[in-house]
């Protein structure tokens, strides 16, 4: 009996647990109009041409973190160039690898290797 207790009562913190992670998941995304959208990677390249390598990786990451490829792919190039707080080559080529996560061309030579 005192078994068959100890199991429920794990049981019961168990699922208050999950429900309390699932219930604070949340995303908190923010709607951006879409001439804003187009300004901030505007400024991304700009500030990249420009090699203002921490602005240009802050525009990138935003959008990479949203899901655009593009930036995805640069992010990922950034990384392997070290034109980041931290060169990484494991980071830079997972942002690739997700770049061409949907076969788009010009990403999925990036990804491939050998």
């Amino acid at each position: 009996m005192k078994n068959a207790t100890l199991w429920i009562t794990l049981w019961i913190i168990g699922l208050v647990a999950v429900a309390s992670a699932w219930a604070g998941d949340e995303a908190q995304v923010e709607r951006v109009q879409y001439d804003a959208w187009y300004n901030s990677l505007r400024d991304a390249a700009v500030a990249y041409d420009h090699k203002h390598y921490p602005r240009a990786f802050a525009l990138y990451r935003n959008a990479a973190c949203a899901g655009d490829k593009t930036s995805q792919s640069i992010l990922g190039r950034m990384y392997l160039l070290g034109q980041t707080p931290t060169a990484d080559d494991l980071t830079g080529y997972a942002w690739i690898k997700l770049s061409a996560e949907f076969n788009f061309a010009e990403f999925t030579s990036l990804a491939c290797t050998g």
